[in-house]
């Protein structure tokens, strides 16, 4: 049986598969995370088999019923940024979606290794290649509200130079994420090592 619908903001050109893989009804992508496509643009797919299961946009009659763009309010489209996805989707497959997969865990894994040694470092993302790709969370002990996970995320920005984001609506208490990108050096990440050093201490 198919999931019914799948988010895949997050995949979408970060970890490898195919459309055939979610055996999903409904998918839907943002396209300026992982392939570096213009802000605003995305995509959904949605199964031949169900498009009656959603009725056309606001009797949207630019597309014939049987096109899955009449679901869609279309509007101005911002065709500059359209015009730039091909673009960005042959990039990606240049590189090839298994090889920028391993290298954005290598970029993840690359940092979390240098930090685990760090009191009371909570790692929150497993270690299994299955289960993660460039994102990963981390908690100090003293980070158990969003207030404090906002004073980590602020001190590695302002004092460090270093982009991270506080994340809240956690059941064991907020937490901070990381998410090294395709262009993200080594170099960079040392900072971000360096930076939990020297400020961990206050959040014990």
């Amino acid at each position: 049986m198919s999931t019914p619908l799948v988010d895949a903001t997050q995949t979408i050109g970060h970890l490898d598969y195919t459309l055939s893989d979610l055996d999903a009804d409904f998918v839907g992508f943002s396209l300026h995370k992982w392939l570096c496509a213009p802000l605003g643009t995305g995509a959904v797919w949605i199964r031949g088999s169900r498009l009656e299961s959603i009725e056309p946009c606001m009797g949207n009659t630019m597309f014939p019923a049987e096109d899955t763009r009449s679901r869609s309010s279309v509007g101005t489209v911002n065709f500059a940024a359209v015009l730039t996805v091909p673009k960005a989707i042959e990039f990606h497959r240049g590189i090839g979606g298994s090889r920028k997969q391993r290298h954005l865990q290598s970029l993840r894994n690359y940092w979390v290794e240098r930090v685990r040694d760090i009191p009371g470092m909570q790692i929150l993302t497993p270690d299994d290649t299955a289960r993660h790709g460039a994102v990963t969370s981390f908690r100090l002990p003293a980070m158990r509200d969003y207030a404090q996970a906002q004073k980590m995320a602020t001190l590695l920005l302002k004092k460090h130079r270093v982009l991270t984001v506080a994340r809240t609506g956690i059941t064991r208490g907020s937490a901070v994420r990381v998410t090294p990108t395709l262009y993200n050096t080594p170099q960079e990440l040392d900072r971000l090592v360096a930076a939990l050093r020297q400020e961990s201490g206050a959040f014990l």
